[in-house]
């Protein structure tokens, strides 16, 4: 999945509801699929944008960093 993403060739690649399951209540990462790629385009150099809600960007935040450009999409 990470080869076809790359192929698309985009300036920014935007990844939504990035725990485990989407709008999952608590916030889980582990083994999310869609953190699975976007690191995987990250290291391959391509902007990363996770939009989220806040508890879940928190969480993405302390497990890769500056890795990604963050957006929260509510106040919570």
């Amino acid at each position: 999945m990470i080869k076809e993403m790359l192929d698309q060739n985009k300036e920014l690649y935007v990844f939504e509801n990035v725990a485990y399951k989407d709008d999952c209540p608590v916030p889980i990462i582990e083994e999310s699929q869609k953190l699975i790629v976007a690191k995987g385009l990250s290291q391959a150099g391509k902007k990363v944008l996770i939009k989220d809600r806040g508890f879940i960007i928190s969480e993405v935040m302390k497990e890769y960093g500056n890795a990604f450009q963050y957006e929260i999409t509510d106040k919570k």
